[in-house]
């Protein structure tokens, strides 16, 4: 009898790693590319949603015109986040700051951020340290949970 218990845990076990490697099973995530991003601005709302979504987050974006400040409110852990996004090549400035800040008292999310492509001057980066809000890349986005968490307990 014991023999027979040791094989069909064996092939439990077996079973259980090669499930591991599988996507849909248990595997391995999808790759995340963040330089690959949607040029359209919607697309790219839609984009970083998805891939909060595959970092744990529940995401959803609000709607595209009068959208009070914020493309997205996404929960994790006991957090609320609100994203403002800008796909840019360029410069990002303060009045995405501004708009991140509005959107964070509109929808009393625990904390915002401007998630971009591009970079942000130094005026964004002063407004941002005395608004709180928090001033991300796309790269950001698979270790944003800590971040936030460890950046709002540190201000709160």
């Amino acid at each position: 009898m014991l023999p027979i218990i040791f094989g069909v845990a064996c092939a439990v076990i077996l079973l259980v790693r090669i499930c591991r490697h599988l996507p849909g099973l248990g595997g391995s995530r999808p790759r995340f590319n963040p330089a690959r991003p949607p040029r359209n601005g919607h697309l790219f709302e839609h984009w970083v949603a998805e891939n909060l979504r595959r970092h744990g987050w529940r995401a959803s974006v609000t709607r595209a015109s009068g959208d009070q400040g914020l493309d997205i409110i996404a929960r994790r852990g006991g957090l609320t986040l609100g994203i403002q996004c800008k796909r840019y090549s360029g410069a990002v400035g303060n009045r995405a700051v501004q708009e991140a800040y509005a959107g964070q008292a509109h929808y009393r999310v625990m904390a915002a951020a401007v998630l971009t492509t591009g970079h942000y001057t130094k005026s964004a980066r002063d407004l941002s340290r005395s608004t709180g809000v928090h001033l991300l890349s796309v790269k950001d986005i698979p270790s944003m949970h800590k971040t936030i968490r460890k950046r709002t307990v540190r201000a709160a």
